[in-house]
């Protein structure tokens, strides 16, 4: 279509009543005003994708039923009003009225820039189709606000009925995006039929004017953005309980990622045996019941993976209660402060392994088994999980995470409350890891990540999210049970490409919260009981004094 002309019909929004506020539009807001600082670790993603390391990952659903272009219009439409992240973009110093390397609104998204419809026959899945997965990985998003774009892309294949929701990784991670799209098919099952007949008459005028169709105007749509709240954490996001009438997505939800640098040289180095070594041994565990942590175990093949020690602490329903209490009072979550504990009772018993380092912490999220209860169960499980195989959904892949810790010399609230932001999403991860990640059935951890990273780069910790897990709360009449953190199985290992320590939390219907802890490291592995006790007395410390007694020397860090 040819440039866009500025017609009343093609501006106004999919509401009756407000297309008379759309001919008199709203005095001028500086875009200034809903702009906010691209905080660490976001620019880094921002820089990756300048790089063309990373370009995109999708979300896609099975639909139902088929869908049309004005309800999809009309649904996509409302979901940018909910969750105006959609409609932003990364300023670098382009434009002059805000502050370089911001997140603000972009001027203007058509729809059609946003939109594909594919009519192709790609079989039963899409997703399975080679040349496809080729074709998506590689594409790229503008920046610029005034070009019409986003920093998404839906996607609707026709034959299969498939609707997918790309992403540029900047500004969105796999939690958020899953919210997305949760929210854009429950905006499609109840668009009312005087919204479709407005819609198409929208899309006649425009089809006749040549001109695009305006999803999103920042002059004409300012004041319909129902908040403004950049995201919304996964546990604490409820989608209203309505019969779904058009789709269903749990289930059948698919996890992409856009890689394209395959083929860039990297070789087949890691065969199928190799990496079967790669993973933990599935056999029993014995647990020492006058310690909250299993007996010493050696785990892993020297020849593949770096064996490691694995240990298991429980913290009892009380004490996480307790716990809780502090990282709500804080304004924080239970997984950033562990992360925060684990470090600082590394550098207690072996202070040199992150003495003046930036700790990358790498977070591994399995997407397999995905419900409405937000319960993830990992590839490998117990024979007690398998024996209900119709949980697991095929299809979803794991994904992977990374996130720098700052060098810690004392515990501070503040500084765990700094980190909170990104640690409880669930992909939002460097592009090279995410990259690593998604190629390590192919090509040697090591020698990737010395490729992608540097040798000095460090991957250091490896550390499961609980963003997933939902925390139930109870009447006060059964105070002690306050908090129930529901099953979750989850097993992931050191690894050249995941780390070289491990925490991995196992929620239990017997109460409290389990943690597996796995280490690999050299010096740690040599003080690994301390290790232990100093990071099971953190924990105690925490819960009856809101605080842990910790502090470096200043020659260490």
């Amino acid at each position: 279509m040819s440039a866009t002309t500025n017609n009343a019909s093609a501006d106004a929004i999919l509401k009756p009543e407000t297309i008379q506020k759309c001919q008199s539009p709203p005095p001028s807001v500086s875009k200034d005003a809903y702009c906010f600082d691209l905080k660490f670790p976001g620019d880094i993603f921002y820089y990756a994708n300048k790089m063309d390391l990373f370009e995109n990952f999708q979300i896609a659903v099975k639909l139902a039923k088929p869908v049309s272009k004005s309800e999809l219009f009309t649904a996509l439409q409302k979901l940018l009003f909910k969750f105006p992240l959609l409609a932003s973009t990364v300023y670098n110093g382009e434009d002059e009225t805000v502050k370089p390397r911001t997140i603000g609104p972009r001027s203007v998204i058509y729809f059609e820039n946003v939109y594909e419809h594919r009519k192709e026959s790609f079989g039963t899945n899409p997703f399975f189709d080679r040349g496809l997965l080729k074709e998506l990985g590689a594409r790229t998003f503008s920046f610029d606000a005034e070009s019409g774009n986003a920093l998404f892309k839906v996607f609707y294949f026709e034959e299969a009925q498939y609707l997918s929701l790309m992403v540029d990784h900047t500004l969105f991670d796999a939690g958020t995006v899953l919210i997305y799209v949760k929210q854009l098919i429950e905006n499609i099952n109840y668009v009312t039929p005087d919204e479709i007949a407005l819609t198409d008459s929208l899309f006649k005028d425009a089809e006749k004017d040549n001109s695009k169709l305006k999803l999103f105007d920042f002059d004409r749509d300012t004041k319909s953005l129902e908040v403004r709240k950049q995201g919304c954490w996964l546990d604490f996001f409820d989608i209203a309980p309505k019969e779904s009438s058009t789709a269903t997505v749990l289930g059948v939800v698919k996890f992409l990622l856009g890689v394209p640098i395959i083929g860039s040289g990297l070789k087949l180095l890691v065969s199928k045996k190799a990496e079967k070594e790669m993973f933990a041994d599935p056999s029993l565990v014995t647990f020492d019941q006058s310690k909250k942590w299993i007996s010493r175990k050696t785990v892993g093949k020297h020849s593949g993976t770096a064996a490691y020690d694995l240990a298991l602490i429980n913290i009892p329903t009380e004490t996480l209660n307790k716990v809780l209490f502090f990282c709500r009072e804080h304004k924080t979550t239970l997984n950033t402060l562990l992360k925060f504990l684990y470090v600082m009772s590394i550098n207690k018993v072996a202070p040199h392994v992150c003495a003046k380092k930036f700790v990358k912490v790498n977070t591994i999220v399995d997407l397999r088994r995905l419900a409405g209860d937000a319960v993830l169960y990992s590839t490998y499980l117990t024979d007690k999980a398998k024996a209900n195989e119709t949980k697991i959904y095929e299809g979803i892949n794991v994904i992977f995470t990374s996130y720098y810790i700052e060098p810690l010399r004392k515990f501070s609230w503040d500084l765990i409350k700094k980190y909170k932001d990104y640690f409880h999403k669930s992909i939002q991860g460097s592009a090279l890891a995410a990259a690593a990640y998604k190629m390590y059935t192919f090509v040697d951890g090591i020698k990737l990540i010395n490729l992608l990273y540097g040798l000095k780069r460090q991957t250091f910790l490896l550390s499961s999210n609980l963003g997933f897990v939902h925390v139930k709360k109870y009447s006060d009449d059964n105070a002690s049970h306050q908090n129930d953190i529901k099953d979750l199985i989850f097993m992931s290992v050191p690894g050249a490409v995941y780390g070289e320590c491990g925490l991995t939390s196992v929620s239990t219907t017997e109460g409290g919260l389990n943690l597996f802890v796995m280490v690999s490291e050299e010096e740690t592995k040599e003080n690994f009981v301390a290790f232990l006790n100093t990071f099971e007395k953190s924990i105690y410390e925490v819960a009856e004094t809101g605080k842990f007694e910790y502090s470096l020397d200043s020659e260490i860090n």
